[in-house]
């Protein structure tokens, strides 16, 4: 297969690929209430498939898949990881019951937890260190455009599919849901040639038969890192859990507050959601590139930190505003404020990881995130719904109090943290200037 050697070609090939996992991921949240429906659950058991029936395997395949990737061929697993996602996402469309629904959920997570650790090591090494922020954001965009498209995607094949597909014997008979999860699925085989035509810039040698990475290697470096590692697992994941379950049960919230049907939700809340990322994603990568050049290392948390302070506000009352505009305009605020997390919170790994540990401290990041964001964030939205308060029609006030705690911590967090990125940075600029030499062309 002909290889494409450009950088900038790599950031968009991924950023493809990353859009169409976040689909596959996301369109679940547009098509939860009629999945209630057919297969009789309350909303801790779609806060289930929401979050746990995703992020379990996510959480323990981030560790797998980073360390393969940094022993061997980057783009073969990656391949795989694609593979398998694509194939569970329309095993998800076969589901007949909640058990079968959450095991084939559990392989999305599985197959998906490749993604982020083999991007971030490709264009970690494709780039200069005071050029990550800006490639990160455009690789970042990935994840809120697939958000996005999966409501607008998924609210379209929604309509197309509300009569079936009797036209296709093997389909007829399945609901729209099921037929929205198998289409959604299917772009796997183009995905897999598309990763096989990325230039991998590491050497040749580095990912053949002795091993590139061993524990003895990777543990001490961890240790050495821990308060940084520390302050920031806990304000990115804090921050995750926000938008996950934002992205989770906002289309709920819409349709049990304001009568809304699901294609109009989609179309809304996906248009608002891919404009607000292009936007928050290549203005925070930029500003962080600028102020990194010009000597402020702890720039990534500065940067969101004062994000987060503008967003808290927004978050505290956008739930319970009475006009459906008036929530779509505020949640697009919320998002564009929020959703750079996933692009800061690489950027700032990259930045004090030197090459050989890339993947691997990334995948671990993705597995603590999975746990939190993924997992304990939409299922704890259903949960305070069903258990505390008691009343499906105040899901809004579930993910205020949700989404309000984890900004809290974030902000905490990250201010704790600034001096221990100074350090982390300095550290790795000191023993390791090679670094930031990669040619971009």
């Amino acid at each position: 297969m002909q290889i494409i050697r450009s950088p900038w070609w790599t950031v968009f090939a991924l950023l493809f690929v990353y859009i169409f996992a976040m689909i596959d991921r996301q369109v679940l949240s547009l098509l939860i209430g009629g999945i209630k429906s057919d297969l009789k659950l309350g909303d801790f058991q779609a806060g289930l498939l929401l979050g746990p029936a995703f992020g379990i395997f996510y959480v323990i395949g981030g560790p797998i898949f980073g360390y393969m990737l940094d022993r061997f061929a980057r783009k073969r697993i990656l391949a795989v990881g694609v593979g398998l996602w694509s194939l569970a996402n329309m095993a998800c469309g076969l589901a007949s019951s909640f058990t079968h629904l959450f095991l084939a959920r559990m392989l999305v997570g599985a197959g998906e937890a490749s993604i982020a650790p083999g991007s971030y090591g490709l264009i970690g090494d494709s780039f200069p260190r005071k050029r990550f922020g800006l490639a990160i954001s455009v690789f970042a965009i990935g994840g809120t455009l697939g958000g996005g498209l999966a409501l607008v995607l998924g609210g379209w094949l929604l309509h197309l599919f509300a009569d079936g597909v009797p036209f296709i014997p093997l389909l007829d008979g399945l609901r729209p849901w099921q037929l929205v999860l198998i289409a959604t699925g299917a772009p796997g085989v183009v995905l897999i040639a598309i990763i096989l035509a990325i230039r991998d810039p590491r050497p040749a040698n580095a990912a053949g038969a002795k091993p590139r990475v061993t524990m003895r290697e990777l543990l001490p470096f961890i240790r050495s890192r821990r308060a940084f590692l520390i302050c920031h697992f806990t304000a990115f994941c804090a921050t995750g859990m926000v938008a996950y379950s934002l992205a989770a049960w906002s289309p709920e919230h819409m349709a049990r507050t304001f009568g809304w049907g699901r294609p109009q939700i989609g179309a809304y809340l996906g248009i608002g959601t891919m404009a607000s990322s292009i936007v928050s994603h290549l203005l925070s990568g930029a500003l962080v590139d600028h102020l990194y050049a010009r000597g402020v290392r702890d720039a990534v948390f500065r940067v969101f930190i004062t994000m987060q302070l503008i967003a808290l506000p927004v978050m505290a009352t956008c739930y319970f505003y009475s006009s459906p505009y008036a929530f779509v305009a505020g949640y697009t605020v919320l998002h564009l404020l929020v959703v750079p997390f996933s692009g800061l919170s690489a950027t700032s790994l990259q930045l004090v990881t030197p090459s050989a540990f890339r993947s691997s401290i990334s995948g671990l990041f993705m597995a603590v995130l999975g746990l939190v964001g993924l997992s304990i964030g939409p299922t704890m939205v259903g949960f305070v719904t069903q258990y505390v308060i008691g009343d499906e029609a105040r899901l809004g006030l579930s993910i205020t109090l949700v989404g309000s705690t984890g900004m809290i911590v974030a902000i905490a967090m990250m201010v704790i943290g600034l001096r221990y990125l100074r350090q982390a940075d300095d550290e790795l600029t000191r023993h390791a200037p090679v670094e930031a030499a990669p040619a971009v062309h």
